[in-house]
């Protein structure tokens, strides 16, 4: 039973960050069709406003953050 809530928690856990990750990339890629590229203050708003630390972790080994 604990394994089953365990196992459930993590993939609502990993379906947010999914979304969120899949959001964060659609706002970076939206700001570069329209020709303008977010200022970095918008760039962390919305990473510190969406993101989930793990994620904002990915980021900064990747260089994004």
């Amino acid at each position: 039973v604990v394994l089953k809530e365990l196992q459930s928690k993590y993939e609502a856990f990993f379906k947010k960050t999914q979304l969120q990750e899949k959001e964060f990339f659609n706002y970076l890629s939206h700001s570069v069709k329209i020709d303008k590229l977010p200022s970095v203050s918008d760039l962390l708003y919305t990473v510190n406003r969406n993101l989930h630390t793990d994620l904002r972790i990915k980021l900064l080994k990747m260089d994004l953050w």
